[in-house]
């Protein structure tokens, strides 16, 4: 599994490097943010960390922005006074705000969390694409089965048995055994309608 990235915006001293590598972010990259949205046009991150100071910084909506634009989540440390606030402008994004103050053991559990909800996030689609490829797969081989069935009047399971034994014979999958047989009955299809034509000539 690729590893995941932190993307640490300006300097936050609450992150360290052996805090972070604790919690199992062993890829973070620190830059300032003024850099991030060109550093996400070539880059991917899986979580965006940032300290907000003031109530009208323009940190707040440019995390808001590349949330929700690169679909990734966020971490936001502030002041206590703005937590609530930040909360509220952040609710339509999944970025999560904490205090400045917060509690390095609670720190630790937040940033440990977040990494296991991303490794868990990339198993589920990464098994929603294998699932997605595999029913891919088995409706091109149905469609297979029905040519066959068409042009060699065949019975569908007699069809089935073919693919099968194609690929069998030649120790491939279901599916390259299926495009192979499908190539063969284009290319068959097209010689007969070329000399069809040759004929008529």
């Amino acid at each position: 599994m690729p590893s995941k990235t932190l993307l640490i915006l300006d300097e936050l001293p609450q992150l360290s490097d052996e805090l972070l590598r604790n919690c199992g972010w062993n890829n973070f990259v620190r830059i300032d943010s003024a850099s991030a949205r060109r550093y996400l046009a070539s880059s991917s991150a899986d979580l965006i960390a940032v300290k907000v100071e003031r109530r009208q910084s323009a940190v707040s909506p440019l995390v808001q922005e590349l949330c929700a634009l690169h679909k990734i989540s966020g971490l936001i440390l502030c002041p206590p006074e703005l937590v609530d606030t930040l909360s509220y402008q952040m609710r339509s994004v999944p970025i999560l705000v904490l205090p400045l103050n917060t509690a390095k053991t609670i720190l630790i559990q937040v940033l440990t969390y977040l990494c296991k909800s991303v490794e868990e996030a990339r198993r589920l689609s990464e098994s929603l694409s294998r699932e997605k490829k595999k029913a891919q797969d088995e409706k091109f081989i149905s469609q297979v089965k029905v040519e066959l069935a068409l042009k060699c009047r065949w019975s569908e399971e007699k069809a089935h048995q073919f693919i099968l034994k194609t690929a069998m014979d030649h120790s491939m999958t279901k599916v390259a055994a299926a495009r192979q047989i499908l190539a063969r009955l284009e290319r068959i299809t097209s010689e007969s309608k070329k000399d069809k034509r040759n004929a008529s000539a």
